[in-house]
Formats: structure tokens, C-alpha cells, sequence
């Protein structure tokens, strides 16, 4: 398995004080394996991780199950809890949900779709 951790700030523009009216700041990590990447997201202000989505051959789409069985993914979460994040989920069709749990309806997945790409 590759990985790669990449440092993102999204922000919008300070206000005459330095304040933002909002202000992400947080890690992408990219998991591959031959032609299939796992990306996950870290906020900083988040003890949590999340992964995204799934890329092979160039089509997005987003985590199965069956990918939350697979190798990839169990060396993602050891890469991961190694960095010191224990709590890791995924967002699937329902929303946020752990691995092996069940979705977070307060945060469903319509939501955060544009935040992805």
C-alpha cells in the first residue's frame, strides 16, 4: 500500500478583524493499491477520520461494504490509528456511519457531497 498525506486549509476571506466566516483546516490521505485509491479526511478539530470515497481506473464512486472488508481498507485503519486516530468511519449512501455501524442521520451524505471533489 501507498500512501500520501496531503495539508488543505479552506477558508473563506478575513473580515476586517481577521475573522473568517469559515475556516476548515484538515488532511487527505490517499490509500492505493494497484489501480484502487481509498481517500480519507482528517480535520484537525476532529478526533475522527473519514473515508470519502473510493477511485478505480479514473470512476469516483463512494466506500462499500464490500470494500470495508477488503485489505485496503484494514491497512488504511492501521495507517491511521498508528497517526493516533481511533475513531474511523465512512461515508456511505446513508451518511457518515462507522465501520460496521449504522448511519449518522444528523449528517447525511447530500450535505457534503460538493466537499468531496
Amino acid at each position: 500500500m501507498e500512501v500520501t498525506k496531503s495539508h488543505h486549509i479552506d477558508c473563506s476571506e478575513p473580515d476586517a478583524d481577521g475573522c473568517y466566516d469559515y475556516y476548515y483546516e484538515y488532511d487527505l490521505y490517499r490509500f492505493s493499491e494497484a489501480e484502487t485509491v481509498l481517500v480519507a479526511r482528517h480535520y484537525f478539530d476532529d478526533p475522527d477520520a473519514h473515508f470519502l470515497r473510493v477511485e478505480e481506473g479514473g470512476v469516483i464512486r463512494m466506500v462499500s461494504e464490500g470494500d470495508l472488508r477488503g485489505s485496503l481498507v484494514r491497512m488504511a485503519i492501521a495507517h491511521l490509528e498508528k497517526e493516533g486516530i481511533k475513531d474511523i468511519r465512512y461515508l456511505g449512501s446513508q451518511g457518515y456511519a462507522k465501520i460496521g455501524g449504522e448511519a449518522e442521520a444528523e449528517r447525511p451524505a447530500r450535505r457534503v457531497w460538493w466537499k468531496l471533489w
